[in-house]
């Protein structure tokens, strides 16, 4: 398996937010997450730093600092 664990920098310690992340996508004002379940995740956070050999995602905060399950009035960023 190719999927990663997503944790929350949080000072010096790094929380366990999602397993199995398989799909992270940008929006205006966070990032969506997506696990091989299909559970969909958003949370107001940038990507710090990314160990995909070691399966390991790292983000960090953006204020103002918030997590939803829901993804229904999401901006996604144009490319």
């Amino acid at each position: 398996m190719c999927e990663s664990n997503a944790y929350l920098k949080d000072g010096e310690n790094e929380v366990l937010l999602m397993e199995s992340v398989d799909i992270i996508e940008p929006y205006e004002n966070g990032l969506k997450l997506m696990d091989i379940f299909g559970k969909q995740l958003f949370i107001q956070a940038k990507i710090k730093d990314m160990t995909l050999l070691n399966h390991r995602i790292i983000l960090e905060r953006c204020p103002p600092f918030n997590v939803q399950e829901s993804t229904s009035c999401l901006s996604k960023v144009s490319t």
